[in-house]
């Protein structure tokens, strides 16, 4: 299939989630395009709406194959909208005595900084893995480079590819 790649990563059921995604990217811009003669604030809330709204819909229906990938969008939607209402409190408070002090600008900060160093985190781990199934599956001497020697071999593709079968992780020990 020429245009595979659009369908790559989704529950068979879901093979038209890309063009979902992409409605949801073309309505967030069109929302802050038409939107922006109003104000920011209500730009904010639209967009949280939006996502909230995906957030929901993703919850619901889980169309990535793989629980990790469900698991990836569901954090990166929600830390958007973490973002963006944190966000409100900076706009909604400009002017207001309590916005000038240091503690509460500091804190509002980290409030917006710290789900995305969460989800960064989690993405480096959950790539790391992927990194570690692709080389478990081509060579044991490879997993082993990459690992340091650190991981056991059998156990990673226990716990990471249950999908394999037990005949197909004990013929890979003996190579």
């Amino acid at each position: 299939m020429r245009l595979g790649f659009l369908t790559a990563g989704y529950d068979d059921t879901y093979y038209y989630w890309e063009i979902v995604l992409l409605m949801r990217k073309t309505l967030i811009v069109l929302m802050l395009t038409f939107l922006a003669p109003v104000s920011a604030g209500v730009q904010s809330l639209t967009a949280i709406l939006v996502f909230v709204l995906f957030f929901m819909i993703q919850l619901r229906l889980k169309p990535y194959y793989d629980q990790g990938l469900n698991n990836m969008e569901n954090i990166s939607l929600f830390v958007l909208i973490i973002t963006i209402y944190c966000g409100l409190y900076y706009q909604a408070g400009r002017g207001e005595e309590i916005m000038q002090k240091n503690f509460v600008k500091w804190t509002i900060f980290f409030l917006v900084l710290a789900p995305s160093v969460i989800f960064t985190m989690y993405f480096a781990k959950q790539m790391g893995i992927e990194i570690l199934k692709v080389a478990a599956g081509k060579s044991t001497t490879g997993f082993r480079f990459i690992t340091c020697g650190s991981w056991d071999i059998t156990e990673f593709k226990k716990t990471y590819m249950a999908e394999m079968s037990d005949d197909e992780i004990s013929s890979d020990e003996s190579i």
